[in-house]
Parts: C-alpha cells; sequence; structure tokens
C-alpha cells in the first residue's frame, strides 16, 4: 500500500513540471516497481492459496434447509429412476445387451443401485466424522457422550464396502462349512439379534440427537426402512412373498434407509454446527421440573395470597366493629351522663356532679365540704381505672375519656367563684332552653 501511495505521488508531480535532472528523477521511481517485481517472482501461487483462504470442513456441509430438501429430493428421485430403468430392462435387452441391463438392475454387483449406495454410506460416514469433531467441543457433555460418534463412522465405512464386495456371500460359505446354513434358515434366531443390535443401536442415537426434531424424524424413518430390509432378508420372507415383489421390495427398502441414514447425519451436522454458534437456543432438560415447582409456587402463593385477603378481612371487620363501637359510645355520652369505670379497688360507685334543672339550682349555690371530699375520691379511683383499663384494650377507652372529661368539669367547677359559677349556670340553663 505504501508503494503504491509513493507511486501516485511521483505521478501527480512528473504531471506538474518537467524536472531539469531527469536521470535522478527516473532512477528514483524505479526502485519500488522493481521490489513488487522480486516479491511477485518468489511467489508461484496468489494469496487464495493460503490456508487461511481455503475452505474448512464445516463449510463442505449444507447449512440451510433447502439446501438439504433438495439434496433430498435429488435423491429420491435417483431411487425412482433406478426403479424405471430396472422394470424397462427386460425390453430392451435385444438393444442394450446383458452387461447393460445388469448395470441398472436393482440388485446384483457392479449395478448403480450399488455405487449408490457406496457413495452415500460413504457421505453419511463423512458427515458422523464431522458431528463428532464439533461433539466433542461442547463444554456441559461431562458424561462424554459424543464419543458414540467415534463407533458410527466405521460401520458406515465397512457397509459402504460391503455395497459393493459381496460379503453375505463369503459369509453364507464359511457357514455352510461349518453345517449352520440350514439351521440358520430354518430358524428366526439371526433376525431376531440383527433386530435387536438395530433397536438397541438405533435408541441409542435417537437418545443423542432428540434435540434436533427434523434429525430424529428422518432417524426414525430409517429405523423402519433398516427394520423391513432386515426381515425380508431372510428365508422366513422368501418363503411367504414372491420373488419377484421380493426382488423389487428389499433394495427400495435398503435405498430409502440409506437415503434417510444421510438427510439425518446432515440435519445434525447442521443442527450442531449452528448450535456450536449461538445461532439455535436448546430447551433445557429441567423445563418439566421447572413447570411443576412453578405451578407449585403458584399455588402456595394463592394460598397464602387467600389465607392474608381472610385475614384482612377480619382485621376490617373488627376495625368497623371498633368504630360503631366507639360512635355508639359517643352517642350514648351525648344521650346520658357518662358513669365512671368500676374498680376493685373502688370502695363503691361515686356519681359525678350533674347539671340540674333551674328549680333546684338555688339550693345548690354553695359547695360543701363533703361534696369537695368526694369529688377528690372519685378523682382518685378515676386515676387508678385509668391505669388498670389501659391493660385491659381498647374496649374501655370510651368510659375512661367520658370519665376523665367529667372529672377535669368537675375540677373546674371547684376551681370557680361564686359568680363563675352563677354565670355557667346561666349559660347552661340558656342551652337547655335553645334545646
Amino acid at each position: 500500500m505504501i508503494n503504491r501511495r509513493n507511486d501516485r505521488r511521483r505521478r501527480l508531480m512528473s504531471e506538474e513540471y518537467v524536472s531539469t535532472f531527469v536521470e535522478a528523477d527516473n532512477s528514483a521511481a524505479d526502485d519500488a516497481p522493481s521490489e513488487e517485481k522480486t516479491e511477485s517472482a518468489k511467489r508461484a501461487y496468489a494469496f487464495g492459496a493460503d490456508r487461511r483462504s481455503q475452505l474448512k470442513t464445516t463449510d463442505l456441509f449444507p447449512k440451510k434447509i433447502w439446501v438439504i430438501t433438495l439434496c433430498g429430493l435429488v435423491l429420491f428421485g435417483g431411487v425412482a429412476v433406478l426403479n424405471l430403468l430396472n422394470f424397462y430392462a427386460p425390453a430392451w435387452r435385444p438393444y442394450i445387451g446383458d452387461a447393460s441391463v445388469q448395470a441398472i438392475a436393482l440388485t446384483g454387483s457392479g449395478t448403480l443401485a450399488s455405487w449408490m449406495l457406496s457413495m452415500m454410506l460413504l457421505l453419511t460416514g463423512l458427515a458422523s466424522l464431522q458431528i463428532f469433531a464439533l461433539r466433542k467441543h461442547r463444554c456441559d457433555d461431562y458424561g462424554g457422550t459424543y464419543r458414540i460418534w467415534l463407533i458410527v463412522p466405521p460401520i458406515f465405512f465397512v457397509a459402504s464396502i460391503a455395497a459393493i464386495v459381496n460379503f453375505e456371500a463369503i459369509i453364507f460359505h464359511l457357514a455352510s462349512l461349518a453345517q449352520l446354513t440350514s439351521v440358520a434358515n430354518e430358524s428366526l434366531i439371526p433376525m431376531t439379534i440383527k433386530l435387536s443390535l438395530l433397536a438397541l443401536v438405533m435408541v441409542r442415537m435417537l437418545f443423542e440427537i432428540r434435540d434436533s426434531k427434523a434429525a430424529f424424524s428422518m432417524l426414525v424413518v430409517a429405523w423402519l426402512a433398516i427394520a423391513i430390509s432386515t426381515v425380508l432378508n431372510t428365508q422366513w420372507a422368501e418363503n411367504r412373498i414372491g420373488s419377484q415383489e421380493l426382488a423389487m421390495a428389499y433394495p427400495n427398502a435398503v435405498l430409502v434407509a440409506t437415503i434417510s441414514l444421510l438427510l439425518a447425519h446432515l440435519l445434525y451436522v447442521r443442527f450442531v454446527y449452528l448450535h456450536a454458534h449461538g445461532a439455535i437456543a436448546v430447551k433445557k432438560r429441567a423445563a418439566a421440573k421447572a413447570k411443576v415447582k412453578r405451578a407449585a409456587r403458584s399455588v402456595a402463593e394463592e394460598k397464602n395470597l387467600a389465607k392474608a385477603t381472610e385475614e384482612a378481612g377480619h382485621e376490617t371487620k373488627a376495625q368497623s366493629n371498633e368504630r360503631s363501637r366507639r360512635k355508639s359510645a359517643k352517642a350514648a355520652k351525648k344521650a346520658t351522663p357518662v358513669q365512671p369505670a368500676a374498680t376493685k379497688s373502688e370502695p363503691a360507685k361515686v356519681k359525678p356532679a350533674q347539671p340540674e334543672p333551674a328549680s333546684s339550682s338555688a339550693k345548690k349555690k354553695s359547695t360543701t365540704m363533703s361534696d369537695f371530699q368526694a369529688l377528690l375520691k372519685q378523682k382518685q379511683a378515676e386515676k387508678a381505672a385509668a391505669g388498670k383499663d389501659s391493660e385491659q384494650g381498647s374496649s374501655a377507652k370510651a368510659p375512661l375519656a367520658s370519665a376523665r372529661e367529667g372529672a377535669d368539669e368537675n375540677e373546674a367547677v371547684i376551681k370557680m367563684s361564686k359568680s363563675e359559677r352563677r354565670r355557667a349556670r346561666k349559660a347552661a340553663k340558656a342551652k337547655r332552653r335553645a334545646a
């Protein structure tokens, strides 16, 4: 970049003016291009050949659903084409020859179907290797469940070789030498053992890919297709199904199972890659337990809320009762004179002095010594009653308050002079008349 900027500056300078010393300018301008020529002469390839510019193994597998769906449709279309070729092959025998008929058949060695099986199984093994390369870096896999993906690739590689090489004929020949062929053909024990092993492997794989729903469904389809092909590849099925129908059903079941396995692995590669890069959020296993805990917590909160509302209702009822009691006490105070609270320490109840009508006011103009002593005793009794009523509760507050008011009035009456008492009696009389 620096050399290019220097070249641009030199060109601009040469366009603006012409120097008289041409030899010096040309020598300075030719230094940078010579260096670039030497650097380009050292590199035989461009920067695209560097490792950072090359594709990674994860780039070789599709990450979009529509691409994987298109691959599946192409593969199933290829199976349909193979079935059509196999159906019309006998009619084309005079024109294409026996070798071509054998090449487009669904069964046998050296056929298009066997080549297709071998390639799909090989790609499935490579996809399982890529899954292992990604899964081993998961942080919360404390049990090391990713190691299952080390067992899967060798199985697919051996199966891809078996799609071309007839290992089955070799095994049957060895069994005939050991005189086990007749026993194996007549019993269902070999088929049962195969299905049991298949069930164990598939259950383990379903548990491994349970987070990806698409891969899970394709693996279930592959499981059913492999089970059907295993049952069809027995002497028991040959005795009950026609040879022509069996020749069509067995290879198609194998092809469908292989395509389903490949699509399941491609979908799971995509899922693991996106999950590793944070593009997919997987739900936690304890989601159901959390829901149960939330439900129990909500029920407990509802019960607590109901209890709180009931207690609040009881409190409001008690408060309303207290208010009504206070109102009734005030009304009784206004209606009738309030008596002081009775206590154990009181020798006898003493009634406070109350205003009397005008007819008897002339008789009680002067306060005697006995009335003064009675008022003092009443005041002492009220003080003792007030101390005890404060401990008993709020029910005796209204009478005590009224008693205190009466005592204060009596004290005021005692302290007043004769003239003041006359004026107070006249004012009370005027109030009664007005009422």
